[in-house]
């Protein structure tokens, strides 16, 4: 009985602890099965440090496009992808990132891939451990220089004296755990020129680091095979030129941002490494065609396995940009100069003539149709052909249609008769007074200046005789413009050649030079200020001779708006701003007058006339201009360099009665202005005959050579001073 209550009591207590046992065990299962299945997620991402990384990576905004007046893509968007950095995952292995950067190039010079990568910025010539400074790096105007100084500030290293070589190698060697144990010097060069590249660049959780651009379909499915730690990519985009060589001056290029610009697009929430608009109206029109990136968050556990990918952040496409050119004008044109040089060499017997500019525009409106400038460049090649462009005598990378100077010559007489015939009370010169010219101009005894046609050899005749306004703009008689610059006084004259745009600036987006219009304030193109003005200095300026100087753009903006009776229209390059592909209008400017002045009728009916009797007469013009459907008002004018053959300077417009297209052209060395009608007639011929092609003075010129030598008398001599 005993023994049995003993072994009864035994097995309560047996039974006792095995179901406590049970109960235990039972508790630790649910709250195994509860952190690793119920709350993974949230045990993970609420100890990230110890358990997963979480970075961000951006997902690039499209830039918008570019299309003409017409809806013509004139530039576009390519995808590829790069290889990145996060910044996140970097600091939080070093040696493991240190690992991964020299498998990376290594793989890259495999896959011949080793022009892809970015770094570019190190300051040090040399190998691991005997560096000197680069001589860009000493370079106070430099990008190199500057970029050091920041490094420098950020991680104080002056802070104990000059910072010397040793001693920002040292520095970079410390901070990211570089040892010569581990790496070959190398791998150790190449790594001090990422880890200095990646501050140079402003590396972090905002700025990730593009190791190299572009690496291609064949790359990017070996590099994703690797599944190298650390290694992430990004897709970008790079414009795509369809008309490579055509409105280069116009488009511009898209790049990094320069260092000396990068506080201002910074305060505008930029990245370092973002691309923009560094010049032309890819630079004017940034506002616009810049999106905004967005961002996807993404986990992973520290085997670098992905866990979750979160858009946080959606990017936004930019605004496509509609411009004013009209590209079938603009191939016209630039086409148009090539052909416009060839013609004039054949004709001078030299190569002179080696740069030109033409600039058409809508006289009611103040659009800029076609800005075109010779020579020029390919911007689907501009990297590669950088430093020979930037070498080369010829200016190829400047506009010459915004950026050239160049003395008006006789164009600036057209406004010289709306000025003197609307002043009649004051000129006391009608449409019909006569100025007798004589040859030679007698007011003053200490000053006599003779019209061009007293002095040209090839002239039958010294001398106008008793000439009218619109006599004088055919034959472009100096004498009466002396005259009417007399009575006008400089004052008078030069009050409305400002309102007619003269040392004023038009208002395109794309950045101009303003010009000088001469007289007693003005500055010269030395810089220097007029002290002293004389009375033939006046006559000088009423020719468009003295100190005048105009841009090509200028020029057209000025013959427009005489055309349009005195209102000035502000140029401009920007048609429309729309949604990313679509139709749908975000913005579309106003078109602005800039300046109004009220001239009379009878004055631009005096303009008008003569401008037609120009086209009529002069037998290359009429030459270039006669077989199209609509009728063209022109003026010729030589603009005189010392020292240099005279260059040529052409205005036009047509239809003369109601003037839809203006244009203005300017030929270096060019000779006469007569010549520069060539290039001006394709233009026209496009515009109002599409797809036809307008007499050739290539093939056709034995039937005009013996008519176009400068000074005959069809044509307009130089107007010299």
């Amino acid at each position: 009985m005993q023994n049995n209550g003993t072994w009864r009591t035994h097995d309560r207590r047996a039974i006792a602890v095995g179901v406590l046992f049970c109960v235990i065990l039972l508790l630790y299962v649910f709250r195994l099965f509860s952190l690793s299945v119920v709350t993974r997620d949230e045990y993970l991402l609420g100890n990230e440090d110890e358990q997963t990384v979480s970075y961000p990576v951006v997902m690039q905004a499209r830039r918008g496009a570019i299309y003409d007046r017409n809806g013509v893509p004139l530039v576009t968007n390519a995808y590829s992808h790069n290889l990145v950095l996060y910044y996140s995952q970097v600091r939080s292995d070093y040696a493991h990132a240190s690992d991964t950067l020299c498998r990376t190039v290594a793989d890259l010079q495999k896959l011949g891939l080793t022009q892809n990568l970015t770094y570019s910025h190190f300051p040090l010539e040399g190998m691991y451990p005997d560096f000197t400074f680069s001589a860009e790096a000493t370079d106070g105007e430099s990008t190199t220089y500057y970029r050091l100084q920041r490094v420098i500030a950020a991680d104080d290293l002056n802070k104990k004296g000059e910072c010397t070589e040793e001693k920002l190698v040292g520095f970079f060697m410390k901070r990211y755990g570089i040892s010569e144990k581990s790496f070959t010097d190398e791998e150790i060069t190449l790594l001090l020129h990422l880890y200095y590249d990646m501050e140079a660049v402003q590396f972090s959780d905002v700025q990730p680091y593009v190791l190299a651009e572009d690496i291609g379909q064949e790359g990017l499915a070996y590099f994703a095979e690797k599944g190298y730690w650390g290694l992430n990519f990004a897709q970008t985009e790079e414009r795509i030129y369809h008309y490579p060589g055509y409105a280069s001056h116009i488009l511009g290029q898209v790049g990094r941002i320069y260092a000396e610009d990068w506080d201002e697009y910074k305060d505008k929430g930029y990245k370092m490494s973002d691309r923009v608009g560094i010049s032309g109206v890819e630079k004017a029109f940034e506002e616009y065609l810049h999106g905004t990136d967005g961002v996807e968050t993404v986990v992973e556990d520290t085997e670098g396995h992905v866990l979750s990918r979160t858009v946080t952040q959606e990017p936004k496409a930019g605004h496509d940009v509609y411009l004013t050119i009209d590209i079938s004008l603009q191939i016209a044109a630039e086409d148009g100069l090539v052909r416009n040089l060839t013609y004039v060499h054949r004709l001078t017997g030299t190569e002179d003539c080696d740069a030109a500019s033409l600039v058409a525009q809508d006289p009611s409106t103040g659009e800029v149709l076609v800005m075109a400038s010779y020579p020029t460049f390919r911007l689907d090649t501009y990297s590669e052909d950088f430093d020979a462009l930037l070498a080369s005598a010829a200016s190829p990378l400047t506009n010459r249609a915004t950026a050239g100077l160049y003395a008006p010559g006789s164009t600036f007489k057209l406004g010289m008769v709306a000025v003197a015939l609307t002043e009649k009370a004051t000129t006391r010169m009608w449409a019909d007074t006569l100025v007798d010219c004589t040859g030679v101009y007698t007011r003053y005894a200490d000053y006599q200046p003779k019209c061009w046609v007293h002095e040209s050899e090839s002239s039958e005749i010294a001398e106008h005789g008793p000439i009218n306004a619109v006599e004088a703009l055919r034959v472009s008689c100096n004498i009466y413009f002396y005259e009417a610059g007399y009575r006008l006084g400089i004052g008078l004259m030069n009050d409305y050649y400002k309102a007619f745009g003269f040392g004023q600036g038009t208002g395109v987006e794309i950045g101009e030079k303003t010009g000088t219009l001469a007289g007693p304030d003005c500055m010269t193109s030395l810089g220097t200020r007029i002290t002293e003005w004389y009375p033939g200095d006046t006559l000088a300026a009423a020719i468009g001779q003295s100190y005048n100087e105009v841009t090509p753009l200028q020029l057209c903006a000025y013959t427009g708006t005489l055309m349009q009776k005195g209102d000035r229209y502000g140029a401009s390059l920007l048609c429309a701003v729309k949604r990313y592909a679509s139709d749908d209008p975000v913005y579309v400017p106003e078109r602005q007058v800039l300046s109004r002045v009220l001239l009379s009728d009878d004055s631009l009916q005096a303009v008008r006339q003569g401008m037609e009797k120009v086209t009529q007469t002069n037998s290359v013009v009429s030459y270039f201009m006669g077989d199209l459907p609509v009728s063209v008002g022109s003026k010729t004018g030589t603009a005189q360099k010392t020292g240099q053959p005279d260059y040529g300077v052409f205005v036009c417009a047509a239809p003369l009665d109601k003037p839809q297209i203006v244009v203005s052209v300017v030929l270096e060395k060019g000779s006469s202005g007569s010549y520069a009608s060539y290039a001006a007639s394709l233009v026209l011929g496009e515009f109002f005959t599409p797809g036809e092609t307008p007499p050739d003075g290539l093939v056709n010129e034995n039937a005009i050579t013996a008519q176009t030598l400068p000074g005959s008398a069809a044509g307009e001599g130089s107007e010299g001073t």
